[in-house]
């Protein structure tokens, strides 16, 4: 495991819109154990699927506009944490209605390619206050402080808190241009308190010359990958594996997904590691985030693949046949098993038709002429119109769509990045 400590990771972008409110700042204090200490264990369970094959579409009539989306989970949404002193986090409904927010410092090295301060359980948003404070937000308004991180100079943290609110994997990466020396140490606390906490194992290379992390490297170079907390399953902590990792000349460059590991929060010990046969996942202008169904996973090369909806267990859920992933900019799995994707037949760049494959299904053209940028539950999807190009904005205007009866909601009461639901989608 790894604590992530590094100014220059730049790991997967993601899609959340938040307005913020000013929250409650508490202290932390905790002891501390080994890897290995017992704990209560919790022990995931696999859910093996039928595997399917390669599925046909079908087109759905057109969409029309509600004037009321029933009540839904709530949307996270985040401004711009990454080009501003202050970003906006906001919990929206599914009427649309901002339900809570709250404003918080952003982190110094927030840049696009960091990754997006947040995360979700099952009843709060978790966001970054500055480098080192981790706060929570809930739909009714309530705030707190969740963990106070000890970070160096410089540093990313990175964070994945559980459904049920009581722990918090915390990752800290850092890169010494004096040394040329890349450190990643992982840990998990309880939510809070920083109580019983948990040292998991940590990565130190040596980087030479500027090169990026990478799954092949040369003698001498770093031996691993380095690791980002996305969620929790199953009682497991989920992390996604990142190769080329840019040293600081390279900020622009983009982290590529490696893969992901289950490892338990009581011991550090990983208990599986999924979709690291290709040495990436399915490589999306938007890499996919898991939700509790599975993860999207490229089985062959990374520009033709062969895309797969696979589950915790390694099964194959859905496969939605040969794409070039690039082309299918974003893409999204529910926590039922539902994948959306962009249809690229039109070729790359070009405003796209978004699909909806139920788990072992047949492909769905959705009714709505734009782009989806993930999940709100298995049946609502959080869509953006194409901007004056035709293309993806990041930040923007978001509606919700029912897929099931085709109908749109209006504009949402923030513009952003969506970033996730509450309750989480992995779980």
């Amino acid at each position: 495991m790894s604590n992530q400590t590094s100014s220059w990771i730049c790991p997967r972008r993601r899609a959340l819109l938040f307005l913020v409110a000013p929250v409650i700042l508490a202290g932390c204090t905790g002891t501390s154990r080994a890897v290995g200490s017992p704990r209560s264990s919790a022990s995931p369970t696999g859910r093996a699927t039928p595997t399917v094959s390669a599925i046909a579409g079908t087109p759905s009539p057109s969409a029309s506009t509600s004037a009321a989306t029933p009540s839904l989970a709530a949307a996270v949404v985040l401004s711009t944490w990454f080009s501003s002193p202050t970003y906006a986090i906001s919990l929206v409904g599914g009427a649309g209605r901002v339900l809570a927010s709250a404003t918080a410092t952003s982190p110094t090295i927030g840049i696009l390619q960091v990754p997006t301060p947040t995360s979700e359980s099952n009843t709060r948003v978790y966001y970054l206050d500055g480098n080192t404070t981790v706060r929570y937000l809930a739909p009714d308004g309530s705030t707190g402080v969740a963990a106070q991180v000890s970070a160096p100079s410089g540093s990313v943290v990175e964070f994945a808190v559980s459904p049920d609110d009581t722990r918090i994997a915390i990752s800290i990466q850092s890169f010494s241009d004096a040394t040329s020396t890349f450190t990643e140490t992982s840990y998990v606390e309880d939510v809070g308190t920083g109580a019983d906490q948990v040292q998991l194992p940590g990565v130190t290379c040596y980087v030479p010359n500027g090169q990026g992390i990478d799954a092949s490297p040369p003698p001498g170079t770093c031996s691993g990958l380095a690791e980002q907390p996305t969620g929790w399953h199953d009682g497991y902590i989920v992390y996604i594996l990142e190769s080329d990792a840019p040293a600081p000349a390279e900020i622009t460059g983009w982290l590529d997904q490696a893969g992901y590991l289950l490892v338990d929060p009581n011991t550090g010990a990983t208990v599986a590691t999924l979709c690291t046969a290709q040495n990436e996942t399915a490589k999306f202008f938007h890499s996919p985030p898991p939700s509790a169904a599975g993860f999207l996973c490229s089985v062959s090369g990374p520009s033709s693949t062969d895309v797969q909806l696979q589950s915790w267990s390694g099964t194959v859920v859905s496969d939605l046949g040969s794409h070039n992933p690039p082309c299918m900019d974003v893409a999204s799995v529910s926590p039922g098993g539902k994948v959306a994707f962009e249809d690229n037949s039109a070729g790359c760049g070009l405003p796209h038709t978004p699909v909806v494959v139920p788990a072992g299904g047949h492909q769905t053209a959705i009714p709505y002429a734009g782009y989806s940028v993930g999940w709100l539950d298995d049946d609502h999807l959080i869509v953006t119109p194409p901007n004056s190009s035709g293309g993806l904005d990041t930040l923007g205007v978001l509606r919700i769509l029912d897929v099931n009866a085709g109908q749109l909601s209006p504009p949402l009461a923030a513009e952003g990045f969506y970033a996730g639901a509450v309750p989480t989608l992995l779980h």
